[in-house]
């Protein structure tokens, strides 16, 4: 497994040919952030005992074609 350096590269490396590669294809996406109310479930004070969440460990992806593994290469 790469450290340091090696590991910028090989990161930054990848997400570049992953831009080329969908730029090739023709395919054009966006990364949006959506919060939903979960408060008709949850009650309508649910947030207040929650920590302030720093990342998401999930990605929601329709997986059509093979385009779809580069995309999310594109963005994570």
């Amino acid at each position: 497994m790469p450290n340091g350096c090696r590991k910028k590269v090989i990161g930054y490396l990848f997400k570049t040919m992953a831009y080329i590669f969908v730029f090739t294809a023709g395919v054009f996406s966006r990364k949006s952030d959506v919060d939903f109310d979960y408060s008709f479930y949850l009650g309508p004070d649910y947030k207040k005992g929650y920590k302030q969440i720093k990342s998401v460990s999930t990605y929601v992806s329709n997986h059509v074609s093979w385009i779809d593994t580069m995309t999310l290469y594109k963005y994570f």
